[in-house]
């Protein structure tokens, strides 16, 4: 990495801020470019996927229809086969017969609040509108900082 120019007055900076400025219109260009690049590869993959997916999701909807007409063939639930093993997996889903507020509800009520989900954070912007004491007695503080900020004008080159 290149040592930082040396800044001597104010038209040196006003200087270094239109470099600045320069790298950020030359990196934005840069980025530009390759998404495009990445979208337009993204377009031929699919493209060259697509035959490929359409045989794919073809060949396992004739397989599951097969196999689910065949059912009494299978060893247990599933038949091992020259090039790998169908059959049916057994799975369990549950479904809401309510919306999730009322089930949530019902699920407090019968103290089953082992089967609800709860994430808890902590609201920064909302501890901001506390005073310091208020911050201190939960166990916050506020950090005050000055933070660099070099904001460009466009430059068109």
């Amino acid at each position: 990495m290149p040592a930082p120019p040396a800044i001597a007055d104010w038209d040196r900076a006003d200087d270094v801020l239109l470099g600045v400025a320069e790298c950020r219109g030359a990196l934005a260009r840069i980025e530009s470019e390759l998404a495009s690049e990445i979208d337009a590869a993204k377009a031929a993959a699919k493209r060259k996927a697509s035959e490929y997916s359409a045989r794919f999701a073809a060949g396992l909807a004739a397989l599951e229809a097969f196999t689910r007409a065949h059912q009494g063939d299978l060893d247990g639930r599933s038949k091992k086969l020259t090039h790998g093993r169908v059959g049916l997996r057994q799975v369990t889903k549950i479904a809401l017969l309510h919306k999730a507020e009322f089930v949530i509800q019902r699920l407090r009520a019968k103290d089953m609040i082992d089967c609800i989900r709860r994430t808890e954070a902590v609201k920064k912007e909302a501890l901001a509108a506390y005073d310091d004491a208020a911050l201190a007695a939960v166990g916050a503080k506020r950090k005050t900082a000055d933070v660099f900020f070099a904001d460009t004008d466009e430059v068109t080159l």
